[in-house]
């Protein structure tokens, strides 16, 4: 049917007429996210108008740390061994992260920065695969895929691009400061994740750092993602960790350990909830994670998404996934369960509360007791230095000639020479007088 044309025209001037009565919003082009009003339909647009706000305070830290540094200067002399980081830029990039972090206001946002920095570093480091021939392949190579929500790719790595992408202060950082100076990514991914985990525990573990691990540009990266551990089980846990890392099930069970820090998301993984009872837990790393495994009563849930995981109570915003709930209980032929049928911290609900979950010490004695040692430990001394231990292994996975940080000089191509010491003077004795002369006989 075609309708004529008297009639289009008149159809147009009054679609015309109300596209020229509708005002565009007066919050559009505001900057101050408190002047946005709290309300669904300015979300999006406080949101990123407060992203930008934080966006522009971590820049202004992180300037002010690289003027004390002199990055600029390396740079400008050209005279720094390519690659190479002393300890004067190692310490730099931990002041930069821990002053980031504290600059946060939001502790969830907290926790999820935190917990960011460690994925970013653990989903470079899980993709390594020792091979057949040992012949490795993937690990700690600064290749990953991510999210790229038009071509729906890189989903298992959804949300690392709220701390690297084009416009993400770090990410500047590293183009304007580092890449100049051939510090590979892989090398800066690692130090950002030692940062986190040095701020969050404290200050109390400081993790092992040695660089070296080549630049690889993005037209010769091969992420491999589907070799990330999917949430469903031990099964997972296993081939990333044992099987393809070469890492024992106590590294596996230590590494696991970093699940204190942040949160999953819905939007990310289709999981929500911290793994710790509240956002302030979540931005600490200890030995928590363990202690929440073994004491909590956790029973298996659907959520809105149709995906499975663990809860120990009701609208806590907590949440396990198989891969934890498997390193002490054997779920793998069931997951109709409940960890913890007797306990008084909370009780399991629904279907399976009295159904008690297997002990895992028979399926895997290694990881059972790996988090029988951690939980049943007086302080952090065993799991930090079974992390340690893990993340050394993991971070230089497929490399050889790693180098150790250096003195604040040792980057530099020719050491700028030392003054020998000036030897205060000695004062001369005195000239002593000549006796006279005597008259030969």
């Amino acid at each position: 049917m075609f309708l004529p044309r008297s009639t289009i025209a008149l159809i147009l001037s009054i679609l015309g007429s109300h596209a020229t009565s509708v005002n565009a919003c007066n919050f559009a082009k505001l900057s101050n996210g408190e002047e946005i009003p709290d309300d669904e339909a300015h979300r999006n647009l406080r949101t990123k108008s407060l992203n930008s706000d934080v966006r522009k305070k971590q820049l202004k830290i992180i300037q002010d740390h690289n003027h004390k540094q002199g990055l600029q200067r390396k740079l400008q002399e050209g005279e720094h061994i390519s690659g190479c980081i002393d300890e004067g830029m190692y310490n730099g990039i931990m002041e930069k992260v821990a002053d980031i972090g504290r600059a946060i206001d939001d502790v969830s946002e907290k926790g999820h920065f935190y917990g960011a920095l460690v994925r970013l570093t653990a989903h470079d480091f899980m993709d390594f695969d020792i091979g057949p021939d040992l012949e490795p392949d993937g690990g700690p190579d600064g290749c990953i895929e991510f999210f790229n929500e038009a071509e729906n790719r890189g989903l298992e790595n959804r949300g690392l691009e709220d701390v690297w992408c084009s416009t993400c202060p770090l990410t500047l950082d590293y183009k304007e400061n580092y890449e100049g100076l051939g510090v590979s990514v892989a090398d800066f991914w690692v130090a950002l994740g030692n940062a986190a985990i040095l701020e969050t525990s404290n200050r109390r573990l400081e993790l092992p750092f040695q660089w070296g691990r080549p630049v690889i540009h993005s037209d010769d990266c091969n992420p491999v993602t589907s070799r990330l551990p999917a949430g469903t089980g031990c099964s997972q846990v296993e081939q990333t960790f044992i099987n393809r890392m070469g890492l024992s099930w106590t590294d596996a069970v230590a590494l696991m350990g970093a699940h204190t820090l942040g949160r999953a998301s819905l939007n990310n993984s289709g999981h929500e909830g911290t793994w710790m009872a509240n956002d302030v837990d979540a931005t600490q790393f200890n030995r928590r994670y363990y202690n929440e495994l073994v004491n909590r009563a956790w029973f298996p849930r659907t959520n809105e998404l149709g995906n499975q995981d663990w809860d120990w109570g009701q609208d806590r915003g907590v949440m396990f996934l198989n891969t934890d709930i498997c390193l002490l209980y054997d779920i793998d032929a069931s997951q109709e369960c409940c960890t913890n049928t007797t306990t008084t911290n909370g009780r399991c609900r629904g279907d399976f509360q009295n159904i008690q979950c297997p002990q895992a010490n028979v399926v895997r004695p290694e990881a059972h007791q790996a988090v029988t040692t951690f939980y049943n430990s007086n302080d952090n001394t065993a799991f930090f230095e079974a992390y340690a231990s893990a993340w050394q292994k993991a971070t230089e996975n497929g490399h050889e000639g790693l180098q150790t940080v250096g003195d604040t000089n040792s980057c530099m191509v020719t050491p700028p020479p030392t003054n020998a010491p000036t030897p205060p003077p000695t004062n001369a004795p005195p000239p002593t007088n000549a006796p006279p002369p005597t008259n030969a006989p």
